[in-house]
Order: structure tokens, then C-alpha cells, then sequence
């Protein structure tokens, strides 16, 4: 970290760290279709973030974070469902696609992103999602 700049380095770990600590999750490594450029957690962070972003925000920081990746596909529940034929009505998760881009080391290379609470009816699934058993199993631990 220096000022207001904070980047990972290229190993995933900032090796050695603090009484030699190396953390197995800034290492870890996912398998890509070219085995030289892996994707790593925080690879993965800036997926779940951007998509948060608006439209024109997510193709922005898309092209200026992770360029070798495009948006193929995307369900904004806040849009509603314009085109029948391209979108499920019963389908009420906001999710994305993103592929590697033609000629890049990441061809062929896919990651959905299903992103969570955004809009108030996604508040009101996550309120659903977690009366059942998950707000059951925290109360029972009282």
C-alpha cells in the first residue's frame, strides 16, 4: 500500500509476509483455459463488484480493470424483462456473464456472477432466504 494505491502482486501473496506468513487464499490459483494466466480471488472480487455498477459503469471499469474480458450476456432484475425470447419472466436473480475475449489467452474462458441485494425485491428474497433455517439456526444457538 502506498498513498492511495493498493495493488496485488502477480504471485497472489506478499510472500514472505510478517513472520513468514503465506496466506493459502491470496495463493490460490483458478485454472483458466490457458494454464500461464490463472484467475485469483481477487480477480474473482472484481466480478462481484463491478456488477453493482450500472450499465455504462460496468463496461467502463470492465474495460479499464480487466481488458481482456467482455459482458455476453446479463439479467438486471431492476430492468425487468423486455424480450421474452432472450430472458426467463420467472427468473428473478440478476446475473452476468463474462467470457474472455476473442484472441486474448482467456478465450473460451467463462465466469458467471449472480449478484446479490441490489433493489427492494431482492431485500425482500434475501429476507425469505434467510428465515427459514439460517435466522432458525442462529436463534437456537441462544
Amino acid at each position: 500500500y502506498t498513498g492511495d494505491n493498493y495493488s496485488f502482486p502477480t504471485t497472489g501473496s506478499r510472500f514472505p509476509g510478517p513472520h513468514n506468513f503465506n496466506s493459502v487464499a491470496c495463493s490460490a490459483t483458478f485454472p483458466t483455459t490457458d494454464p500461464a494466466t490463472p484467475l485469483r480471488l481477487a480477480d474473482f472480487g472484481f466480478f462481484n463488484k463491478v456488477v453493482y455498477e450500472p450499465e455504462d459503469g460496468l463496461e467502463k471499469y470492465l474495460g479499464e480493470w480487466m481488458p481482456d474480458w467482455d459482458v455476453v450476456k446479463e439479467q438486471r432484475r431492476e430492468s425487468g424483462c423486455h424480450d421474452a425470447d432472450s430472458c426467463n419472466l420467472k427468473d428473478w436473480t440478476s446475473w452476468f456473464v463474462f467470457e474472455g475475449k476473442p484472441g486474448t489467452a482467456l478465450e473460451k474462458t467463462t465466469v458467471l456472477t449472480v449478484r446479490g441485494t441490489k433493489t427492494k425485491l431482492e431485500m425482500i428474497f434475501d429476507l425469505d432466504l434467510w428465515s427459514s433455517g439460517g435466522l432458525r439456526n442462529f436463534a437456537e444457538q441462544f
